[in-house]
């Protein structure tokens, strides 16, 4: 014999159960009794077929449109500092001047200098047409520089 279930046996906790509503008209009737079902009357309604309903700013919408704009400005800004990142941490083997300068928070002209004068390993390398050349330090040296500083100053001018 099977044992009676409760109506809301089985349901999610917080749902209520919804019994079928009850026919009211005679139409109704008649189509349950011919096979058919009824036309389906719900409570709810259905969304509006309006595009600016969900328009930002709406009281459907819990930020008002300055703020959305706030934070899509704040999340460009994080994706240019990211992008900055992974630039930064990307290794190579031999940097030009202008990439150790913006490394070190140093200008160009320093860094160039610092080459010169032997404060730091650096070497030249062939750039542009001609005899033109430019400096360019090694990964290792720079990671040398973060890790001991510049070496010393040479006692012998290395101008000519």
């Amino acid at each position: 014999m099977a044992r009676p279930v409760s109506l809301d046996q089985g349901l999610p906790p917080g749902e209520e159960f919804d019994p079928p509503r009850a026919l009211t008209t005679a139409k109704e009737c008649d189509d349950i009794e011919h096979n058919e079902h009824p036309a389906p009357t719900s409570s709810r309604r259905p969304p509006p077929a309006d595009p600016d309903f969900y328009q930002v700013g709406d009281e459907k919408n819990d930020k008002p449109p300055h703020e959305t704009k706030e934070v899509l400005e704040r999340l460009d800004r994080i994706e240019e500092k990211l992008a900055r990142l992974i630039e930064l941490r990307t290794i190579k083997d031999w940097y030009t001047t202008a990439e150790v300068a913006e490394f070190l928070g140093k200008s160009e002209f320093t860094v160039r200098e610092w080459c010169r004068l032997g404060r730091v390993r650096a070497s030249k390398r062939k750039c542009g047409r001609g005899l033109s050349q430019e400096w360019i330090v090694a990964h290792e040296e720079l990671e040398r520089y973060r890790n001991e500083g510049l070496l010393p100053q040479p006692s012998v001018s290395t101008r000519l």
